[in-house]
Protein backbone atom coordinates (compact mmCIF):
# COMPACT_ATOMS: atom_id res chain seq x y z
CA UNK A 1 0.00 0.00 0.00
CA UNK A 2 1.44 3.25 -1.09
CA UNK A 3 0.82 6.15 1.44
CA UNK A 4 0.58 9.75 -0.47
CA UNK A 5 2.51 13.12 0.78
CA UNK A 6 0.13 16.03 0.68
CA UNK A 7 2.52 19.49 0.33
CA UNK A 8 3.58 20.09 2.97
CA UNK A 9 7.37 20.67 5.23
CA UNK A 10 7.79 17.83 7.28
CA UNK A 11 9.94 18.45 10.76
CA UNK A 12 12.62 15.37 11.61
CA UNK A 13 14.27 15.54 14.80
CA UNK A 14 17.77 13.24 15.28
CA UNK A 15 18.88 12.29 18.32
CA UNK A 16 22.28 11.70 18.12
CA UNK A 17 24.50 10.77 21.27
CA UNK A 18 23.21 12.55 24.85
CA UNK A 19 20.60 14.87 24.43
CA UNK A 20 22.00 16.01 21.15
CA UNK A 21 19.58 16.74 18.57
CA UNK A 22 19.68 18.45 14.62
CA UNK A 23 16.05 19.68 13.28
CA UNK A 24 15.92 19.03 9.88
CA UNK A 25 13.08 20.82 7.52
CA UNK A 26 12.10 18.47 4.48
CA UNK A 27 9.77 20.32 1.60
CA UNK A 28 7.66 17.65 0.10
CA UNK A 29 5.81 18.38 -2.96
CA UNK A 30 2.56 16.72 -4.51
CA UNK A 31 2.36 16.33 -8.16
CA UNK A 32 -0.40 18.33 -10.10
CA UNK A 33 -3.81 16.65 -10.69
CA UNK A 34 -3.77 14.13 -13.57
CA UNK A 35 -5.52 14.84 -16.07
CA UNK A 36 -6.77 14.35 -19.60
CA UNK A 37 -8.51 16.45 -22.32
CA UNK A 38 -11.84 13.89 -22.29
CA UNK A 39 -12.67 10.49 -21.05
CA UNK A 40 -15.17 9.88 -24.69
CA UNK A 41 -14.37 10.04 -27.93
CA UNK A 42 -16.57 9.80 -31.18
CA UNK A 43 -14.89 8.71 -34.26
CA UNK A 44 -16.38 8.58 -37.81
CA UNK A 45 -14.63 6.18 -40.86
CA UNK A 46 -14.89 5.55 -44.04
CA UNK A 47 -16.24 2.26 -44.42
CA UNK A 48 -13.31 1.22 -46.38
CA UNK A 49 -11.42 3.90 -44.02
CA UNK A 50 -9.26 3.86 -41.14
CA UNK A 51 -8.10 6.35 -37.92
CA UNK A 52 -5.05 7.11 -35.84
CA UNK A 53 -6.52 7.01 -32.23
CA UNK A 54 -5.23 9.09 -29.27
CA UNK A 55 -3.26 11.71 -31.53
CA UNK A 56 -5.51 14.76 -30.18
CA UNK A 57 -5.20 13.86 -26.20
CA UNK A 58 -3.93 16.14 -23.99
CA UNK A 59 -2.18 15.24 -20.86
CA UNK A 60 -1.72 16.85 -18.01
CA UNK A 61 -0.79 16.91 -14.09
CA UNK A 62 0.86 13.60 -12.57
CA UNK A 63 3.98 12.07 -12.53
CA UNK A 64 4.35 13.29 -16.27
CA UNK A 65 5.56 9.99 -17.23
CA UNK A 66 2.53 7.92 -18.74
CA UNK A 67 2.28 4.05 -19.58
CA UNK A 68 -0.35 3.38 -22.01
CA UNK A 69 -2.99 0.21 -22.54
CA UNK A 70 -5.36 0.06 -25.19
CA UNK A 71 -7.88 -3.12 -24.93
CA UNK A 72 -11.23 -3.90 -26.71
CA UNK A 73 -14.60 -4.79 -25.18
CA UNK A 74 -13.24 -8.59 -23.88
CA UNK A 75 -10.23 -6.79 -22.24
CA UNK A 76 -8.03 -8.29 -25.25
CA UNK A 77 -4.70 -5.82 -25.49
CA UNK A 78 -4.17 -4.03 -28.97
CA UNK A 79 -1.22 -2.01 -28.36
CA UNK A 80 1.24 -0.21 -25.42
CA UNK A 81 2.09 3.35 -27.38
CA UNK A 82 -0.02 6.56 -26.88
CA UNK A 83 -1.86 6.21 -30.25
CA UNK A 84 -3.71 3.20 -32.31
CA UNK A 85 -4.45 2.44 -35.92
CA UNK A 86 -7.48 0.91 -36.29
CA UNK A 87 -9.56 -0.37 -39.96
CA UNK A 88 -12.70 -0.86 -38.30
CA UNK A 89 -15.77 0.18 -36.37
CA UNK A 90 -15.62 -0.73 -32.73
CA UNK A 91 -15.04 0.47 -29.24
CA UNK A 92 -11.55 0.76 -27.84
CA UNK A 93 -10.70 1.92 -24.31
CA UNK A 94 -7.06 3.61 -23.53
CA UNK A 95 -5.74 2.82 -20.30
CA UNK A 96 -3.47 5.86 -19.10
CA UNK A 97 -1.23 5.16 -16.14
CA UNK A 98 1.24 7.32 -14.02
CA UNK A 99 4.16 6.65 -12.48
CA UNK A 100 2.15 6.94 -9.19
CA UNK A 101 0.02 4.53 -10.38
CA UNK A 102 -2.65 6.91 -10.95
CA UNK A 103 -5.24 5.56 -14.12
CA UNK A 104 -7.42 7.87 -16.52
CA UNK A 105 -9.76 6.03 -19.01
CA UNK A 106 -10.86 7.16 -22.50
CA UNK A 107 -13.17 5.49 -24.31
CA UNK A 108 -13.26 5.68 -28.42
CA UNK A 109 -16.58 4.66 -30.46
CA UNK A 110 -15.23 4.09 -34.02
CA UNK A 111 -18.17 3.90 -36.40
CA UNK A 112 -18.48 4.08 -39.71
CA UNK A 113 -19.54 7.11 -41.76
CA UNK A 114 -23.40 5.66 -42.16
CA UNK A 115 -23.93 5.54 -38.01
CA UNK A 116 -25.96 9.10 -37.60
CA UNK A 117 -23.53 11.34 -35.52
CA UNK A 118 -26.93 13.39 -34.46
CA UNK A 119 -28.32 9.84 -33.09
CA UNK A 120 -24.83 9.53 -31.20
CA UNK A 121 -25.18 13.63 -29.65
CA UNK A 122 -28.45 12.22 -28.19
CA UNK A 123 -27.07 8.89 -26.63
CA UNK A 124 -27.51 8.80 -22.65
CA UNK A 125 -27.80 6.66 -20.07
CA UNK A 126 -29.54 7.67 -16.25
CA UNK A 127 -29.08 8.25 -13.89
CA UNK A 128 -25.83 7.97 -13.78
CA UNK A 129 -23.85 7.09 -10.92
CA UNK A 130 -26.58 4.93 -10.56
CA UNK A 131 -28.10 1.87 -7.11
CA UNK A 132 -28.54 -0.04 -10.74
CA UNK A 133 -31.30 0.35 -13.03
CA UNK A 134 -31.09 3.08 -16.01
CA UNK A 135 -32.72 4.03 -18.87
CA UNK A 136 -31.03 3.71 -22.22
CA UNK A 137 -32.32 6.68 -24.85
CA UNK A 138 -30.84 8.06 -27.87
CA UNK A 139 -29.45 4.23 -29.15
CA UNK A 140 -31.23 1.27 -29.96
CA UNK A 141 -28.89 -1.25 -28.37
CA UNK A 142 -29.53 -5.10 -28.88
CA UNK A 143 -26.81 -6.05 -26.53
CA UNK A 144 -25.01 -4.27 -23.74
CA UNK A 145 -21.69 -5.29 -22.12
CA UNK A 146 -20.53 -4.36 -18.71
CA UNK A 147 -16.52 -3.91 -18.74
CA UNK A 148 -14.54 -3.27 -15.22
CA UNK A 149 -11.51 -0.87 -15.90
CA UNK A 150 -8.93 -4.03 -15.40
CA UNK A 151 -10.69 -5.27 -18.79
CA UNK A 152 -13.05 -8.18 -17.59
CA UNK A 153 -16.31 -8.39 -19.02
CA UNK A 154 -19.02 -8.03 -15.73
CA UNK A 155 -22.41 -8.16 -17.18
CA UNK A 156 -24.06 -8.95 -20.23
CA UNK A 157 -27.39 -8.67 -21.06
CA UNK A 158 -28.95 -9.33 -24.64
CA UNK A 159 -32.42 -8.61 -25.98
CA UNK A 160 -34.50 -11.46 -26.02
CA UNK A 161 -37.83 -9.99 -27.58
CA UNK A 162 -35.95 -8.52 -30.37
CA UNK A 163 -36.85 -4.70 -29.46
CA UNK A 164 -34.10 -2.59 -28.46
CA UNK A 165 -33.22 -2.77 -24.58
CA UNK A 166 -34.41 0.47 -22.87
CA UNK A 167 -34.20 -0.29 -19.35
CA UNK A 168 -30.75 -2.13 -18.11
CA UNK A 169 -30.85 -3.40 -14.20
CA UNK A 170 -26.74 -3.07 -12.88
CA UNK A 171 -27.91 -3.73 -9.59
CA UNK A 172 -25.87 -6.86 -9.24
CA UNK A 173 -22.30 -4.83 -9.95
CA UNK A 174 -20.20 -4.38 -7.50
CA UNK A 175 -19.54 -0.27 -6.46
CA UNK A 176 -17.49 1.11 -8.81
CA UNK A 177 -16.29 2.54 -12.42
CA UNK A 178 -17.34 0.61 -15.26
CA UNK A 179 -17.17 1.01 -19.29
CA UNK A 180 -20.31 0.20 -20.96
CA UNK A 181 -20.67 -1.36 -24.58
CA UNK A 182 -23.65 -0.97 -26.34
CA UNK A 183 -24.23 -2.71 -30.00
CA UNK A 184 -26.97 -2.16 -31.92
CA UNK A 185 -28.87 -4.63 -34.66
CA UNK A 186 -26.52 -3.32 -37.71
CA UNK A 187 -23.58 -4.05 -35.14
CA UNK A 188 -22.94 -0.21 -34.48
CA UNK A 189 -21.49 0.22 -30.90
CA UNK A 190 -21.43 3.05 -28.76
CA UNK A 191 -19.38 3.06 -25.16
CA UNK A 192 -19.94 5.44 -22.10
CA UNK A 193 -18.55 5.28 -18.81
CA UNK A 194 -21.22 4.12 -15.92
CA UNK A 195 -20.39 4.72 -11.86
CA UNK A 196 -22.34 2.15 -9.52
CA UNK A 197 -22.99 3.41 -6.35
Amino acid sequence: MKKILTAAAFVIACACGCAAQTIVNMPVAQNPLFEVSTNSVTVSIPDNGGATLGGDLAITGGSGSYTYRWYNNSGATLGSSSTLEVSGPGTYLLDIDDTCDCRQTVTFNVATAGLDDVALDSFSISPNPTDGLVEIRGFEAMQICAVSLSGKMVALIVSEDGAPIADADFSSLASGTYILCLTDRAGNNVSTKLIKK
